[in-house]
């Protein structure tokens, strides 16, 4: 159940002539209201002396309330009396211990009365849930962790609750150099009872930026509960990546939409051999028109020891000779290339249909036949050969094989269904 704590701090009253209305708050504010709808009460009583006095209500909250039309607005008579009662109510997104300020304000013919200092606290179960550092906890994943001048890293925490009540609203900031340009997570999520959310904090390093060991705090907080949690980060001297990265053509297809060739698809692989991650690498391609576009992954992060392929499109109607360079950089710095010429006659197949560069036009059945039997002996001889799947590159090659196998039986009952019409 929830209960509703209403304090009364102050009234200031305004007199625009001789004052007939008085106004006052009826209500023990101080006392701990609780019903079935979780209602703060406030009751009024007005008293018009002397002569007849015109009563308005005004409240303002961010909770919600109500009030009775007729007793937002009414005419009192000569030593006449009215009570007036609002009823405010805690949003269901309160988390336990969140205070809403409440004020009231009466105006009359002669004088205006302002109750400033209402105040509704929402509580559950009469006190807050969590009250030991133990029901509320905030660790690192790690003690510290390590990123060099101009690279990002992720600072990763762990945030518990394990009281018995949800809290909600939960808000996480931290003390962090905007130097660092932190990105938090989204604020207002709700814990539940014994539920553990993982916090993740990304922070940019600049390149400039001094070497040493920085800590970073965060602080997540509901209502009066709080919780800190502390990492070190510690920023290393930026490295050369020169000779890390190898870098290959693995593909060259022609890019068909519509019946028509649009340009070049480029499938390069990208083999890091450093002991280091190789965040945010361009790709670009070189010796080519300016007017041609380039789609496709421009950039990409390479892991250490991590085999990545990554594909371009050079999107283009002239399909003359080029020389061309597919060149891979890191901050400004080349770390690999690999020359390529694009012409009609060095691209093969359709990347719209086939991404192996392969494609069948015009055999007989027989030559699919002899083909898929080809290439299944060799997938067999790489399954073989791969039976833990423990090296990534035969692993790559067998999922390159079994398409093309595919393809391939396509490609032939294409064929036979032709012949058989022809």
């Amino acid at each position: 159940m929830k209960y509703l704590k209403a304090a009364f701090i102050t009234v200031l009253m305004t007199v625009v002539a001789m004052a007939t209305l008085q106004v006052s708050l009826v209500s023990n504010a101080e006392q701990i209201v609780a019903d079935s709808n979780g209602l703060a009460q406030f009751q009024f009583r007005t008293y018009a002396s002397g002569s007849s006095e015109g009563v308005h209500f005004n409240v303002s909250t961010t909770a919600g309330y109500s009030l009775a039309d007729q007793d937002a607005n009414y005419q009192l008579g000569v030593n006449g009396v009215r009570y007036v009662t609002i009823y405010v109510n805690t949003p269901s997104s309160a988390y336990n211990g969140q205070e809403f300020p409440v004020t009231v304000t009466v105006r009359g013919d002669t004088s205006t009365y302002t109750f400033a200092g209402l105040n509704v606290k929402a509580l559950y179960d009469g006190s807050d849930p969590v009250t030991t550092p133990e029901d509320f906890q905030f660790k690192g994943d790690y003690r510290d962790v390590t990123v060099r001048q101009g690279e990002f890293q992720y600072l990763k925490f762990m945030l518990k609750n394990n009281g018995n009540t949800a809290l909600k609203n939960i808000l996480i900031s931290g003390d962090i150099s905007e130097r660092f340009n932190p990105e938090y997570p989204s604020n207002g999520f709700t814990l539940y009872a014994h539920e553990s959310k993982e916090i993740t904090v990304k922070v940019t390093v600049p390149q400039d930026y001094p070497e040493g060991m920085y800590t970073m705090r965060l602080t997540a907080a509901s209502g009066s509960n709080e919780a800190t949690a502390e990492m070190d980060l510690y920023v290393a001297k930026r490295i050369e990546y020169v000779g890390k990265l190898d870098v290959k053509l693995v593909g060259l297809n022609k890019v068909i939409v519509d019946g028509q060739t649009t340009g070049y698809e480029l499938i390069v692989r990208l083999k890091n051999m450093g002991t280091t991650d190789l965040n945010n690498v361009k790709a670009s391609i070189q010796g080519i028109p300016s007017s041609w576009e380039i789609l496709g992954d421009t950039s990409a992060d390479v892991r250490s020891f991590e085999v990545k392929d990554i594909t371009l499109r050079a999107m283009t109607t002239d399909f003359s000779q080029h020389q061309a360079t597919v060149v891979v950089s890191k901050d400004n710095q080349e770390l690999g290339s690999v020359a390529v010429t694009l012409s009609a006659d060095t691209a093969q197949g359709d990347a719209g249909s086939s991404g192996t560069g392969f494609f069948f036009a015009g055999g007989s059945f027989l030559f699919g036949l002899l083909v898929i039997a080809v290439l299944a002996l060799v997938l067999l001889y790489v399954r073989q050969r791969n039976k833990h799947e423990d090296d990534v590159e035969d692993v790559r090659t067998k999922n390159y094989l079994e398409r093309l196998v595919d393809e391939a039986k396509r490609d032939a009952q294409k064929d036979d269904t032709l012949r058989r019409e022809l």
